[in-house]
């Protein structure tokens, strides 16, 4: 079954916090496309990168080396003899 995805636009007429528009867009999803959900709190680990001595040991992607996508689903397949997706959002 293939996927749909649907966008929402929306703007309200005066600015809003993330937990009011989760209250308000709740409902709509629920009620659109009976999408149900819950919240739970649990306690997971927490792991904090840091730089070791001497610094980042990363080198910058070549130019020309990857393909940036736009975020509109997951990255696209590699195609032989293209360069890949840089996997990151524009």
């Amino acid at each position: 079954m293939p996927a749909t995805h649907y966008d929402i636009v929306a703007k309200s007429p005066t600015p809003v916090s993330p937990n009011q528009l989760i209250r308000v867009l709740q409902p709509l999803l629920e009620d659109r496309f009976q999408l149900k959900w819950h919240r739970e709190k649990k306690e997971q680990p927490v792991y904090y990168l840091t730089l070791g001595e001497g610094g980042a040991k990363l080198r910058e992607t070549a130019p020309g080396a990857c393909v940036p996508f736009v975020h509109n689903g997951p990255p696209p397949s590699p195609i032989p003899g293209r360069p890949t997706s840089c996997d990151y959002i524009l």
